[in-house]
């Protein structure tokens, strides 16, 4: 919150449990920064974000959804790809980097329509079974 493009935002964060995965905690955290400013700059600094860790089976779930305008149908094929950006600003890296992470870690991100009403990014990482 004390991150200058998410002072205006109202940020909420549920997790339905403690989840365990094994990856770079570095790593995450920087992949998770990016989808949250990312949704802060979509709502214009002023919108809500929401942060939702779930368990599907064997699937650890991070959901970053806003109340912005969406992605437009044209971008999204490409949009994890290099330099394809919906900002004026934008290098098009971000979500780029998220991809790669990821996906070296074994898992997976994708885009949909946040029941906010703007963007929902889902990171899929495979999890550790819970603790008996």
């Amino acid at each position: 919150a004390r991150h200058p493009r998410l002072r205006g935002c109202r940020v909420s964060v549920a997790a339905v449990r403690p989840i365990v995965v094994r990856a770079s905690a570095v790593a995450l955290g920087r992949v998770v920064l990016n989808l949250i400013l990312n949704a802060a700059d979509a709502t214009g600094g002023k919108g809500r974000v929401e942060v939702r860790v779930l368990a599907d089976g064997e699937t650890a779930r991070l959901e970053v959804h806003d109340d912005g305008p969406g992605v437009p149908p044209r971008l999204r094929e490409g949009l994890f790809d290099g330099f394809v950006t919906t900002k004026p600003d934008g290098s098009g890296l971000g979500l780029l980097s998220v991809r790669v992470t990821v996906t070296e870690h074994g898992g997976s991100v994708a885009l949909g329509d946040a029941d906010l009403g703007g963007a929902s990014f889902t990171v899929s990482l495979p999890a550790e079974p819970p603790p008996s």
